[in-house]
């Protein structure tokens, strides 16, 4: 029994271990398979990442050869019809070496590419400055130490992207792109408003986004030879090498030197001592990009959006002034209380008003025939060739430019609550309609949620306009603009009795002065080429055509009216003419100081009234100036205007003029007229800034 137990525990074991082997067996072989599988899925990934990246080499490879194509489609390699060999060796040189080297491997030791990157990131640094001032045209050997503020300012952008990508190679395509974003947009803002680019900009990117239809987007030759350096810089950039390049708690150390650099360009541009070495020239910032560099100009410019509290500023202070002004009241019964009917005329101006313009005839001998039962003159504003709702911000709200931070427009950045206005004061007043229309896109500066803010009633865009509407140059016509105006006033009339209020922002003459079509049988005797200065005046004869047609039809309404017309601001045109213009320049010496800065308005009633025909205003007058003019009721704000305007009848962000007719700047506390000054910034601030201690009796219609 015992060996048979002993024989069976071992056929037993046997048994067992060929079980064993046969388990092995097939363990092993499913574990290969595993293997074989999961090798073939890292195959196939890796193969799917490589078809990937090649695609992706291949679309900026051709995005690339559409921006070198522009070479040829603009004829950049010529230069006063002769051609040129090197402005298409180099651009095609640069085009093809980077492009070829992005399907080339290269591998290099670790420790090479660190030094390497180091190296090529810090000639950068210089390289991109140099490369964006030579590309604009601005001076780069600047004098004293403004190239180290420039370099302090490219340093800190890479020091950050460095310190949160830990990659040299993101970091250097990165501030190559930052620095195309910035010349591209500097150099279309010059040619499209004649204004260099600033952080202001930045907020109203919308609304440039919505007229920037209709410009030529043409580049000049340094420019596209910057924008093809640039994007070889970044394709040569993709061949260094690890990305990652400092571990673990060494990445501390750029983290620190960012936040450095951070605080050191902070206090550079926010520094008492480097004010006036840094100011900016807001009025043409492309005049200290030259002298002070691209970058810290820039960078100023973010520092001056900051509102500044006005010294001694108080809630109590504005409130003592609203026991001082506490509006005035109304001199006409409610059935003379006239139509109103506003409007702001895109790019308006009678330069012959002001020069000796050689026309070969009068291009607006309509509104020049106005002087009976009118108020017209000059009207100076604080915007050249743009910025359209800050005129508007002004006329409506009785607000002054002056105390708004340079580059900014009050529609986008802070009229986000209720605020008085014209159209608010007029509603309290027992008016109807209080419609605004611009025919236009309606987001253009945030109108659409302003006007509502203001107190309007209606909004009219574009869209509200039918498709076959008459268009001339580009846009809807002032015609068709003028004859919308009569149909909104008649359908009002239908069933309402109340006095009829409108405003209306045109916009027929926006540039670009290029369009096909236009009339040029107005001749300009100048000697110089302004094919778009012609354009625009013989847009001009148009816009006075559509003004006659509306007057004549408001002449036959037995309703006494009121029709405002203005502009906004000069146009955008050749500088050659204003050059021109300079020369036969006919105001007082006094208004050069504000040369650039004028319209002109006028006040027409279809009932008798006194005639001024040489007023002097600025846009801030004009509400208060409207309801004096209509015997209307004014709010102690509006009083304060009026009352202000009286010693201050011009002022604007550049400067103002007193009554003795000299010229101050805002802060010059020399001046006889800084008490006005600093009491307005006082209720300004009160007005637009320290909303929730807004004092609401300075805006009360008084009974």
């Amino acid at each position: 029994m015992k060996k048979k137990n002993v024989m069976g525990e071992n056929m037993e074991a046997g048994t067992n271990a060929e079980s064993d082997k046969k388990a092995g067996t097939k363990i092993n072989k499913e574990s290969d398979a595993k293997k074989s599988k999961k090798f073939r899925k890292e195959f196939l990934s890796q193969k799917q990442k490589d078809t990937a990246f090649l695609v992706i080499k291949i679309i900026l490879v051709c995005m690339f050869a559409g921006a070198y194509s522009m070479l040829y489609i603009w004829d950049l390699y010529t230069f006063k019809g002769k051609v040129y060999p090197m402005r298409i060796v180099v651009p095609t040189l640069l085009f093809v070496s980077s492009s070829a080297l992005m399907f080339v491997k290269i591998k290099v030791n670790r420790w090479v590419n660190f030094v390497i990157s180091i190296l090529v990131s810090l000639i950068l640094i210089y390289g991109n400055f140099v490369m964006l001032q030579k590309s604009q045209g601005y001076e780069y050997k600047l004098e004293g130490d403004y190239v180290k503020y420039n370099i302090m300012v490219l340093f800190m952008i890479f020091m950050v992207i460095f310190a949160v990508t830990n990659s040299f190679k993101v970091a250097i395509i990165t501030i190559n792109i930052v620095n195309i974003v910035m010349g591209l947009a500097n150099f279309y803002l010059v040619q499209f408003r004649n204004s260099g680019f600033l952080a202001a900009d930045i907020v109203n990117i919308k609304t440039a986004a919505n007229v920037a239809g209709g410009y030529s987007y043409r580049m000049n030759y340094r420019v596209y030879l910057f924008l093809i350096s640039s994007i070889a810089i970044c394709f040569f950039a993709t061949k260094l090498g690890k990305n990652v390049v400092i571990k673990k708690f060494w990445r501390l150390i750029p983290m620190a030197l960012a936040l450095l650099m951070v605080i050191n360009v902070n206090d550079l541009v926010q520094s008492k001592e480097y004010v006036k070495i840094l100011k900016v020239k807001y009025f043409k910032p492309q005049e200290t990009f030259n002298t002070n560099g691209f970058y810290i100009t820039f960078a100023r410019s973010i520092n001056d959006l900051q509102v500044k509290k006005p010294k001694d500023y108080s809630v109590q202070k504005v409130e003592n002034l609203a026991e001082q002004f506490k509006g005035t009241k109304t001199t006409v019964s409610n059935d003379k209380k006239p139509n109103i009917i506003m409007i702001m005329s895109e790019a308006y101006t009678d330069f012959m008003s002001f020069a000796d313009v050689p026309l070969s005839e009068d291009n607006m001998p309509f509104f020049h025939s106005l002087k009976k039962n009118t108020l017209s003159g000059q009207m100076f504003v604080s915007v050249f060739a743009g910025g359209t709702a800050s005129t508007e911000f002004e006329a409506l709200t009785s607000n002054s430019m002056a105390y708004i931070p340079n580059g900014i427009t009050a529609y986008t950045t802070y009229i986000n609550s209720p605020m008085t206005s014209l159209a608010s004061t007029l509603k309290a007043q027992g008016y109807g309609g209080i419609i605004a229309m611009h025919p236009y896109k309606g987001t253009g500066y945030k109108r659409n949620k302003v006007y509502p803010l203001l107190g309007f009633n209606k909004f009219l865009t574009m869209d509200d306009f039918a498709e076959d509407t008459e268009t001339y140059g580009l846009h809807i016509s002032d015609k068709a603009d003028m004859e919308r105006i009569i149909s909104e006033y008649e359908n009002y009339k239908k069933n309402n009795d109340k006095p009829f209020f409108m405003f209306n922002v045109t916009m027929q003459n926006h540039s670009p002065f290029d369009a096909a079509g236009v009339s040029k049988d107005i001749k300009l005797g100048y000697n110089i080429n302004a094919p778009q200065a012609v354009q625009y005046l013989n847009m001009l004869r148009k816009s006075d055509d559509a003004l006659k047609e509306l007057v004549t039809y408001f002449k036959n309404v037995k309703e006494p009216t009121l029709i405002i017309f203005f502009g906004d601001h000069e146009p955008k045109i050749e500088e050659s003419f204003y050059e021109e213009i300079e020369k036969d320049y006919k105001l007082d010496e006094i208004y050069e100081n504000l040369m650039k800065r004028n319209t002109q308005f006028v006040i027409w009633a279809n009932y008798d009234m006194k005639s001024d025909n040489n007023m002097y205003i600025s846009a801030n007058r004009m509400s208060s100036l409207v309801l004096e003019t209509a015997g209307l009721a004014q709010n102690g704000y509006q009083q304060f205007v009026s009352e202000f305007s009286k010693k201050v009848p011009i002022i604007t962000k550049k400067g103002y003029i007193g009554e003795d007719g000299n010229f101050y700047k805002t802060g010059d506390k020399t001046s006889p007229y800084y008490e006005w000054i600093h009491n307005y910034d006082i209720i300004q601030y009160n007005n637009i800034f320290d909303t929730k201690n807004r004092v609401q009796d300075l805006y009360k219609i008084a009974q």
